[in-house]
């Protein structure tokens, strides 16, 4: 099904999840305007439907820039008492593209079925018309790419 040619693989990536954010864009945007004028680039983001009056709000960011994204998530704590932050370092994105994904159903359906078989647990998901990328722990990279080009159906 997918070729190595289809798999971009990205390590040292750092997930950060901030919950019970505010869902004011006002306060959302903030959280973004403040970690890019610290000259940190954000690659996934998600973002949860409202529960209530807040969010949850998670994204990534390069392994090197875990300790200022953590200062910075360590102000909005103390400027909105409910927001509570988790942190998960040494993560690998494996993102698979394919033009075939615009127009043929079941792709997305083959890698949570890899995912599944090489026991990686997916901690965020990204998509676009064609692309996947999937936020895993570094240790089932290998697993996962070989589950991948199986094609496992």
């Amino acid at each position: 099904m997918f070729s190595s040619e289809n798999i971009i693989v990205k390590n040292n990536v750092t997930l950060i999840t901030l919950r019970d954010v505010p869902s004011d864009p006002c306060v959302v945007s903030s959280i973004f305007e403040s970690v890019a004028e610290n000259g940190i680039n954000v690659d996934m983001i998600s973002r949860t439907a409202p529960h209530g009056s807040c969010t949850e709000i998670s994204f990534t960011v390069d392994d090197k820039d875990f300790a200022r994204v953590l200062t910075i998530a360590n102000g909005f704590q103390k400027l909105y008492q409910g927001i509570s932050s988790l942190v998960s370092s040494e993560n690998v994105k494996i993102t698979v593209s394919d033009e075939s994904m615009r127009t043929e159903s079941g792709i997305a359906c083959a890698i949570f079925k890899a995912a599944a078989k090489a026991d990686a647990e997916i901690k965020i998901v990204t998509t676009s018309e064609t692309e996947v990328s999937l936020l895993i722990d570094q240790y089932n990279e290998d697993s996962l790419i070989r589950q991948i080009l199986s094609g496992v159906k």
